[in-house]
């Protein structure tokens, strides 16, 4: 199985940032040991 997870934050930086969010994507693959 996979586990994702995704989080959102709201950065409020004006002018700087072109997105306003910022996306955290993490992908785990539970059937692999290492």
């Amino acid at each position: 199985m996979f586990e994702i997870s995704i989080d959102l934050t709201y950065q409020q930086k004006t002018g700087d940032a072109p997105n306003p969010y910022q996306w955290r994507i993490r992908i785990r693959n539970k059937g692999v040991e290492e």
